[in-house]
């Protein structure tokens, strides 16, 4: 990120992106006028319980699945730890005498620290697929690990700091043959990629990342699946996720999803265009830069590191410098 007096070049959207002018507008009423807890039976709350249901059905369109298989959280770790957490301690599996999981160190802390967790706290026995030099699981050690006992497999569909796109295909129909669940972190690739549901039994996504609010994601999780919540309070969301929803943040992420998606090919186009560019000019500029293995699964995003030779140097924010 490089800072001027008047202007400010912003390059880390992975981060986060800038709300857009559809969110904000869907948002403004719902912090106004349309104030209301859903959950309340008068005027007030029926519209804000209008919003949510309007915003589920808008989702489920995009994503092509049904309204009930939306669950609304605060943001992509929640829907992450819902999943994980979730999936595995649900009702019906408590006396399978399964406990065993399998995922990769390259997952984002959301899912990492959640199976971690599992590993270290509740006994789970976790198998750590390999990943190879270009980023990609060892889909050969993947078949191999399920077993009877695998409770889950949670693979991320686009990495969230080096840009590399799983073969989610090929993970999915392991994972269908042997009758195993399938989770996969979609927070980074909504709106970047095409995404098919149809290939996993629960995905996780945040608005932030396509141009929504901060504080608002949802998990998908396929019809029939069950899960045990993680938090308690309410029988918000189906009894499957407590807590008065928010409804300004859900209806922008709702008007967020419709705005990115339609020119999603294009933008995809102009990204990766850019990333390109910028990969060039990086090389010219810059000494000594190490650059991630390129693959052609790559979702339009810059990774890259430096060496520093001063022993004593410390890494600072450009912005700072």
């Amino acid at each position: 990120m490089s800072m001027s007096k008047n202007r400010m070049t912003y390059l880390d959207y992975n981060a986060t992106t800038p709300l857009c002018d559809a969110a904000r507008e869907a948002m403004l009423p719902y912090l106004d006028r349309y104030f209301g807890n859903p959950s309340s039976v008068h005027a007030a709350g029926r519209a804000a319980r209008a919003a949510i249901d309007n915003a589920r059905d808008k989702l489920a369109a995009l994503l092509h699945v049904r309204p009930h298989e939306i669950i609304f959280t605060s943001g992509g770790t929640e829907a992450c730890n819902l999943a994980v957490l979730g999936l595995v301690g649900r009702l019906s599996d408590r006396s399978s005498g399964g406990n065993h999981l399998i995922s990769n160190k390259a997952e984002h802390h959301a899912v990492l620290n959640a199976i971690e967790y599992l590993e270290k706290r509740e006994n789970f026995e976790v198998t750590w697929l390999n990943i190879s030099e270009k980023g990609i699981i060892d889909l050969d050690q993947l078949a191999k690990a399920i077993r009877p006992e695998t409770r889950l497999v949670s693979i991320m569909t686009g990495n969230n700091e080096t840009g590399v796109i799983q073969p989610l295909r090929e993970i999915s129909h392991l994972c269908r043959e042997r009758g195993v669940l399938l989770h996969s972190d979609m927070v980074q690739s909504f709106g970047k990629i095409d995404i098919d549901l149809s290939l996993v039994d629960a995905a996780s996504f945040a608005a932030h990342k396509f141009y929504g609010p901060k504080g608002a994601g949802f998990l998908f999780l396929r019809s029939g699946l069950s899960l045990q919540p993680i938090m308690f309070g309410g029988a918000h969301e189906n009894e499957r996720r407590p807590g008065t929803e928010n409804v300004a943040a859900i209806a922008g992420m709702a008007a967020a999803a419709e705005w990115a998606l339609p020119d999603r090919e294009a933008e995809q186009a102009r990204e990766a265009h850019l990333r390109d560019a910028l990969r060039s000019i990086w090389k010219v500029s810059v000494r000594r830069a190490a650059q991630l293995v390129w693959s052609a699964r790559l979702l339009p995003l810059m990774f890259c590191s430096l060496w520093v030779c001063q022993s004593n140097a410390r890494a600072l924010p450009s912005d700072s410098r």
